[in-house]
């Protein structure tokens, strides 16, 4: 009769067979260690899915379906405490977790590393900060970057033009090639179906959040060149509590990076994820200790 925890990872297509040996199983021994049970799915088509179509190819809303019935498969469980249910939700689960909790009545939810503002939004942010440290730019031949993009996400994101449409114009070939990852035949784009990125970006979250009638525990990074901008954490925080006033608690851990490592600094952090440095023992415990006090306090064990 434990309380639980239902883990939403970030958006890529990797098993929970390999939590363990990730950032994922640092954070996930911590709370295991302090009582609480971790619930975690396979996304469709992974690990030991069957008749499921592969997670590459499914969008969004598949994604969200399955959390939602891993919460409702988290309820049904004889071993857990039915009063104490939580979420977490890291990364792109970030924004899956409040899209699920909206639909229950969870004792809490956590996230970390994950946005608020339409997709298109936050990508030009995230451009201006990982291109001069990620590929060398100049701020200047950045700019000029973010300027030459910006037609194309609107036309991606607001108008919902497929990739083979924007192929189509020829000013813009060149960037929907290496940018967008475009490939004839294919509908692969960041490692998901294209679909997934235009429905994230229709999302209204803060229409999402406002629905979440339960405390919110909202994290940020000092270090997290990924989810680079401490506004998305802020606004989360904004929007739960002019609901829900005295719901959201926001904490900013210095030193901690998208993957949960100890990172200075936005180069570092990149420094350590080019080296695998993530997978070394670097986890940072902080984040650890600040979920474990929250979910304690929430849920009064």
């Amino acid at each position: 009769n434990v309380p639980a925890i239902l883990l939403i990872p970030g958006y890529g297509c990797g098993s929970i067979e390999n939590y363990m040996a990730s950032y994922n199983g640092k954070l996930m021994t911590e709370w295991l260690k302090n009582g609480f049970a971790v619930i975690t799915i396979e996304k469709s088509g992974m690990g030991d899915s069957y008749n499921c179509a592969p997670c590459n190819e499914v969008d969004l809303q598949t994604d969200i379906e399955s959390f939602d019935a891993a919460y409702t498969y988290m309820e049904h469980l004889k071993e857990v405490d039915k009063t104490k249910l939580f979420i977490w939700g890291h990364s792109m689960g970030g924004t899956i977790a409040p899209e699920v909790a909206k639909r229950h009545t969870p004792k809490g939810v956590m996230v970390y590393a994950c946005v608020f503002r339409p997709w298109n939004e936050f990508l030009l942010e995230m451009h201006r900060v990982q291109k001069p440290l990620m590929e060398g730019l100049t701020y200047q031949q950045t700019e000029e970057f973010v300027r030459g993009i910006q037609p194309i996400y609107n036309d991606f994101f607001n108008h919902k033009k497929s990739p083979e449409e924007l192929y189509q114009v020829p000013s813009y070939q060149k960037l929907v090639v290496s940018e967008l990852g475009y490939k004839p035949g294919s509908n692969d784009m960041w490692g998901r179906h294209w679909h997934f990125w235009q429905q994230l970006d229709s999302l209204n979250l803060a229409e999402t959040w406002s629905h979440v009638n339960c405390p919110v525990l909202v994290l940020h990074g000092t270090a997290d060149y990924e989810q680079c901008s401490a506004v998305e954490p802020m606004l989360i925080k904004q929007t739960v509590n002019e609901a829900h006033p005295g719901y959201a608690t926001q904490i900013t851990i210095e030193g901690i990076d998208h993957f949960m490592m100890n990172s200075k600094d936005y180069k570092e952090a990149y420094e350590h994820f080019k080296n695998q440095e993530y997978n070394k023992g670097n986890f940072n415990y902080r984040i650890a200790e600040e979920t474990l006090k929250w979910l304690k306090k929430i849920s009064g064990e």
